[in-house]
């Protein structure tokens, strides 16, 4: 299991899930049942194998940084509109 440390809290990685559109998801849990942090986005761009959209905006600011600390994505290489603002495309490590 992998652990993240965001925002002071450690969460567990769970890479399990999928958006409607089958974009993989990247879900923090954390201890208690309401605690998780979606660090992925669905987004209406396409996305090629093995990359995510990372929400590193909002509430999910600084997200990117601790994915990349802990060996989960790689560094962005891209970008993807998605709304009012550009969401960072990484590979998954």
């Amino acid at each position: 299991m992998t652990k993240i440390r965001f925002q002071g809290r450690e969460f567990t990685l769970d890479l399990s899930r999928s958006y409607p559109n089958g974009m993989r998801a990247v879900v923090l849990e954390g201890e208690g049942p309401w605690d998780r942090v979606k660090a992925s986005v669905a987004v209406d761009a396409p996305l090629g194998p093995g990359e995510v959209a990372i929400k590193d905006y909002f509430e999910n600011e600084g997200v990117l940084a601790a994915l990349i600390a802990a060996g989960v994505v790689c560094a962005p290489h891209r970008t993807v509109p998605s709304g009012m603002v550009d969401v960072p495309v990484c590979y998954l490590a």
